[in-house]
């Protein structure tokens, strides 16, 4: 089983993978850290992102991955705590471009 990160999720939803990158995709179930999930709707609500946790594209994936728990200490890397700790900006800007699900608003 593969575990994803954000941007490859979103970027499988958009279609926006490899040849190579859908091959290895294709290959193994995947997963995702619960982490994940906040880090999406962080993005839209941010602006960063056109999809939101309930895009039915999104709602659709979800219900075929297996979602990891946190562990408790989790929410001490969130925010600015995340980039004192990484030296990294967290939720850098992107926009894959995904399909606009039937009747949902973009």
């Amino acid at each position: 089983m593969l575990n994803l990160d954000t941007h490859i999720l979103l970027h499988a939803l958009a279609g926006s993978l490899t040849r190579r990158e859908k091959t290895v995709l294709s290959r193994h179930r995947w997963g995702i850290s619960a982490i994940v999930l906040w880090e999406i709707a962080k993005l839209h609500q941010r602006g960063r992102i056109s999809i939101g946790l309930d895009h039915p594209l999104l709602v659709q994936a979800l219900a075929g991955l297996e979602i990891w728990p946190l562990p408790g200490s989790m929410p001490q890397y969130s925010g600015a705590r995340f980039r004192q700790r990484s030296g990294r900006r967290a939720n850098r800007s992107y926009q894959p471009d995904l399909p606009r699900a039937a009747g949902h608003p973009r």
